[in-house]
């Protein structure tokens, strides 16, 4: 009997980004977790969206941060 010989790969991508809105701010860092995912090979079919989150710096300056889990 041989072992199945598949190994999937899993990798995990964080994005983060500086906007006007807390929406913004979570669109744009998950955009560019998916732009690194996609650097390293991976489609964006692959990739499945972890979390997004917002936080307000200052009045009309949000933080974003996302991260995505992709496997192949």
């Amino acid at each position: 009997m041989h072992a199945d010989a598949s190994v999937q790969e899993t990798r995990v991508f964080t994005g983060f980004a500086y906007e006007n809105s807390p929406k913004e701010a979570k669109r744009e860092a998950e955009k560019r977790a998916r732009q690194y995912a996609l650097i390293s090979g991976f489609l964006n079919e692959q990739c499945v969206l972890l979390y997004a989150n917002s936080s307000r710096l200052a009045p009309g300056y949000y933080a974003g941060d996302a991260a995505i889990n992709c496997t192949r």
